[in-house]
């Protein structure tokens, strides 16, 4: 009874491998297959372009997309859409939100189409020196009659003074 006790608890699912099984911020979620359009990852970037994990508070900055859309949905896509949230986590405080859409052309590919998109953050939001900011995007494409959604999380950015 002793062994098959032990067998059992062996057996059982750890708490790491739960951990390993989902995905941490800022990584891709779901790969974009030829019939459907995804974001892959967003980020907030200074002026020059390079991801930041910290700003000073209310210094302007862009949340930058990756985005993939599948070569059957090339054919007939209208537009792209991103919604971006940010939100200080630390205070339970809204700090912007706004939506960005880009025209797409149709185009017969036999390969995914692969861009970016760029939402500029204004200056003089409000913070507190060490506040975190959550960014959130959800992604939509148009095409034809149908719409596809994705989103993603950005890693999270605190504010220094």
């Amino acid at each position: 009874m002793g062994t098959l006790l032990a067998n059992t608890i062996a057996f059982q699912p750890s708490f790491d491998v739960l951990l390993t099984s989902s995905q941490p911020r800022g990584e891709q979620i779901m790969a974009s297959g030829q019939n459907d359009a995804s974001v892959l990852l967003i980020r907030a970037e200074d002026a020059a372009g390079f991801a930041i994990s910290s700003i000073k508070v209310g210094d302007p900055f862009n949340v930058v997309a990756d985005y993939q859309v599948g070569s059957n949905v090339m054919q007939v896509v209208k537009d792209v859409t991103l919604m971006v949230s940010i939100n200080n986590i630390t205070q339970l405080k809204a700090v912007f939100k706004k939506d960005k859409t880009d025209p797409l052309t149709a185009v017969q590919k036999l390969t995914p189409y692969k861009s970016t998109i760029t939402l500029a953050v204004p200056a003089n939001w409000m913070a507190d020196e060490g506040d975190i900011l959550d960014i959130k995007a959800t992604f939509k494409v148009v095409a034809g009659v149908l719409s596809d959604f994705s989103t993603a999380v950005a890693a999270p950015v605190v504010v220094e003074t």
